[in-house]
């Protein structure tokens, strides 16, 4: 018993000699089940690491500007990318049992631009390299996304906070405004409608801080089309040419969101 006892710590010496039983014989007492248990769970156990996997094939990997591979230097994990920047290293944090990154962790791409440091980071689940499902992001302006994500992607539905503050929530395609959604700005402004490529054309509505609204066509951020704009001026309602208006009956012009001399 005192030869076992000078191997431990002072705390777990007083637990055995508190569960410890005599034996049968008189012997040396035998330790209960639950201690033994104990002791044995206290024996440090060396983790083993995964081993490294394979390195991608070299066509595989990503060329500056192209798709492909990245590598993680530390642990060999494979990050897909579709576009890849010059001098980008990648981290994963999760596991990668074949080399693509699978299942919970967080990617990180970091690369120079102008001598400046920049850094995308992704966290949520990953397949094949590519994070699906609910997940977040951070891109090196420090806009940051929430939602859904296709192929390594946004795609879905999500929100964007921007580091001004405004927002946006809705459609999202391959990572850019898409669909139906709503920009939310700082100054009270605020803008509802159809978007693509981040751009708003379709149909919409503006309404701006002090009352101002805009309905009708849209191209390009810029009215276009039937549409009526009213304003405390006064209402200017019909045909829109890419930000201009010309009242048929007085001539009065108008233009939104470009330079009323570049209208005709």
């Amino acid at each position: 018993m005192a030869r076992i006892q000078s191997g431990l710590s002072a705390a777990m010496a007083a637990i055995l000699a508190a569960a410890c039983t005599p034996a049968a014989d008189g012997g040396s007492p035998v330790a209960s089940p639950p201690v033994a248990a104990a002791i044995s769970a206290s024996v440090p156990r060396r983790a083993v690491p995964a081993p490294r996997p394979a390195a991608p094939p070299a066509a595989a990997l990503a060329a500056p500007g192209g798709a492909g591979w990245l590598v993680d230097a530390a642990s060999g994990c494979w990050l897909w990318t579709h576009t890849a920047a010059p001098g980008v290293a990648a981290s994963w944090t999760g596991a990668c049992p074949r080399g693509p990154a699978e299942g919970p962790g967080e990617a990180r791409f970091a690369w120079s631009q102008d001598g400046a440091a920049r850094a995308r980071t992704v966290t949520g689940n990953f397949r094949r390299g590519r994070i699906e499902g609910e997940g977040s992001a951070i891109a090196p302006g420090g806009e940051r996304y929430t939602g859904s994500f296709r192929d390594g992607r946004g795609n879905g539905r999500g929100r964007i906070l921007f580091p001004n503050g405004n927002t946006y929530e809705g459609g999202i395609v391959d990572d850019r405004a898409q669909g139906r959604g709503v920009y939310t700005f700082t100054n009270g402004d605020r803008y509802e409608g159809d978007l693509v490529a981040n751009l708003a054309t379709g149909r919409g509505v503006y309404t701006w801080g002090n009352g101002d609204r805009y309905e009708g066509g849209i191209r390009d951020n810029r009215p276009d089309g039937q549409g009526s704009y009213q304003t405390q001026r006064g209402l200017f309602a019909g045909t829109w040419n890419y930000g201009c208006f010309r009242d048929p009956a007085s001539g009065t012009r108008v233009a939104m969101w470009r330079d009323i001399a570049e209208c005709p």
